[in-house]
């Protein structure tokens, strides 16, 4: 018995210790024109150290590399990546865009969002799509 409850507590203590990277390479479709939200999204979350690496035109563009995101796993099992971009423009001027996707691990389905924290912007530009899981390779 006591043996039992031994191995069971070694079980349930290894539990989250096991860390899970899974890259997700995601085809979005915005609903606006102006390229806040790109047509592909290469997003890698580590389960066990809760952090995650994200890739986009954005990302590549102003970055030149994946860039760190925050993670979290919801109540609702989805996962939580945030990150944000600092953008110039022809004025030139910086604009800070917070990024914010949901990915669903059981149906693979994204949800992308941005807002733009220093700028009265209306109508946040958003995007919805499906997700594939790249086995053997992250951004990490």
């Amino acid at each position: 018995m006591l043996k039992a409850i031994i191995a069971t507590a070694l079980v349930i203590t290894a539990a989250p210790a096991i860390a899970e990277i899974i890259t997700y390479d995601c085809t979005i479709k915005g609903g606006e024109e102006r390229g806040w939200i790109h047509d592909r999204l290469l997003t890698s979350v580590d389960t066990g150290s809760k952090s995650a690496m994200v890739l986009d035109g954005l990302v590549n563009h102003y970055n030149g590399a994946p860039d760190n995101a925050g993670f979290k796993v919801l109540n609702s099992g989805k996962f939580r990546v945030r990150w944000s971009v600092l953008v110039t423009d022809a004025k030139p001027s910086t604009i800070k865009a917070n990024y914010e996707a949901q990915i669903d691990p059981k149906s693979n389905k994204v949800a992308i969002s941005v807002r733009f924290p220093l700028v009265n912007v209306s109508n946040r530009p958003r995007g919805k799509g499906n997700c594939q899981i790249l086995k053997g390779k992250t951004l990490f």
